[in-house]
């Protein structure tokens, strides 16, 4: 497969390039067993496509899933019970993200400056093969594609392909008939006839690309109206916050569209990585009803409580007066009930978990900043998902090269969380000194609503800024 696409792209003069997975050599593990190897495959293959963007300066990545794949997703999700977003499939374009929380799955903030599209999701399978036969382009059918015990989405490609009485390609070199007999079919069957219980004359993909192309178009619809509800509704606040009125809130009746809002504002504050499911509630709808539910009830029994529903983000009833301050207490006759959101703070390691793990909020940096002062670079530091700190070492003061160069002083570079709403804050410590702060975020509670929030500098020439990084768009 690797010598056809290789051979094709010489063909046509396009720059190529192989890689493959270094199993068992770090951070990568052992090559998986059969059991694990779909989950495990798919994980070191986005990390190699990655690597390789990186290489590459690449900031899009084109991926050949067409719409016979974005039917199998949309069976698979129903059958595990998703909601309108999940069930529309895979988007035609998309951010990276950040990746996962660990070694091998994290991109941090360089994943989120690129993007995947998908260009032939609304292409049928065979309409491509048809093409290439037209046209006399060779082509490679991986045959482990139709092994239902490889993948569940192989189940529900033998179903749909039984039932469009068509044989399956490669199949003639398997000894067995596939049949809907492994567990889960069943419900993948049940969600085929759902989608396609329109259909009368076809049956199969085709009965299926109709229903998929509404689903599509409803939760892009869905997106942009949640996104449109978020401009219009969010007020100013500080970074990783969000302040949104309740009577805002109240507006929207439809659950579909309440649902959304909340798992984008959660996805949006969250400090798990930003497109990882542990920064939405892991995706499941269950539990975003019952977050509906809570946040459209208002602060009704104690309007001064705090709370979590996962994903680390706290949700405080407050109030904003006439004058637009935000008081957290009950309001009076013609202040407005609001709910403020931000990062909740961090749990022990026994709440937590021994396998769940965060970002840690104090990083010494020194050793990164050291190893490129020389070449005066700039430094990016990703800050517990939310922050990008950056550091622009040609403007460092000199008395702090100095220092650096100095090898009997030990300067260390320090970034810490300040205020109720963890915001990075950046020191100098010195042996004998009083840490000096080199960057903190300020504002005037005798000004209303956060108007005069600002990062402040020590230094007259500023040479290091903070930036939130987690947008709250669909893409």
């Amino acid at each position: 497969m690797a010598n056809q696409a290789s051979r094709l792209a010489s063909q046509f003069c396009v720059p190529h390039v192989t890689t493959s997975i270094p199993w068992g050599v770090h951070p990568f593990p052992p090559k998986p067993t059969h059991g694990s190897m779909e989950t495990m495959a798919r994980r070191g293959r986005f990390n190699r496509l990655f690597d390789t963007m990186t290489t590459l300066q690449s900031s899009c990545l084109a991926l050949g899933q067409h719409a016979d794949d974005q039917v199998e997703t949309t069976i698979l999700r129903m059958g595990k019970g998703t909601g309108l977003l999940g069930a529309s499939g895979m988007p035609f374009v998309r951010r990276w993200g950040m990746g996962g929380m660990n070694e091998l799955d994290f991109n941090g903030y360089d994943g989120m400056r690129r993007y995947m599209i998908r260009p032939f999701l609304e292409i049928p399978k065979d309409r491509i093969l048809a093409t290439c036969e037209a046209n006399h382009l060779d082509y490679v059918i991986d045959k482990t594609n139709f092994q239902p015990e490889v993948a569940l989405r192989n189940q529900i490609r033998n179903i749909l392909t039984e039932q469009s009485k068509s044989p399956i390609p490669g199949g003639e070199r398997r000894n067995e008939v596939p049949k809907p007999v492994l567990p889960g079919t069943a419900q993948f069957q049940r969600a085929i006839e759902h989608l396609g219980r329109g259909a009368l004359e076809t049956k199969g993909y085709a009965a299926l690309y109709a229903p998929m192309k509404t689903l599509q178009d409803n939760a892009q619809a869905l997106s942009i109206q949640v996104t449109d509800i978020l401009r219009r509704s969010i007020l100013h606040s500080p970074p990783s916050t969000a302040l949104i009125p309740m009577v805002a809130l109240h507006q929207i009746t439809a659950p579909e569209v309440r649902i959304a809002l909340t798992r984008r504002l959660i996805r949006y504050l969250s400090p798990y990585p930003w497109g990882h499911l542990a920064a939405e509630v892991k995706g499941r709808r269950i539990a975003y009803e019952q977050l509906v539910e809570k946040v459209w009830a208002g602060a009704k029994d104690d309007p001064y409580h705090s709370w979590s529903f996962g994903s680390y983000v706290l949700w405080s009833p407050v109030t904003i007066t006439s004058k637009g301050f935000v008081r957290y207490r009950r309001p009076d006759p013609g202040e407005r009930m609001a709910w403020f959101l931000s990062r909740e703070p961090p749990r022990s390691q026994e709440q937590r978990g021994q396998k769940e793990r965060m970002n840690p909020l104090v990083l010494d940096v020194t050793p990164t900043l050291k190893s490129q002062l020389k070449q005066e670079r700039v430094a990016r530091i990703l800050y517990d998902c939310r922050f990008l700190i950056t550091f622009h070492l040609n403007r460092m003061p000199k008395w702090l090269q100095e220092e650096f160069d100095d090898q009997t002083k030990e300067p260390r570079i320090i970034i810490r969380n300040s205020s109720k709403f963890f915001l990075p804050q950046v020191i100098l410590k010195r042996t004998g000194f009083d840490d000096l702060v080199l960057l903190t975020a300020k504002w005037d509670d005798r000004q209303p609503g956060f108007q005069s929030f600002l990062w402040a500098c020590a230094e007259r020439v500023r040479w290091i800024d903070a930036t939130f990084v987690r947008p709250y768009s669909h893409v």
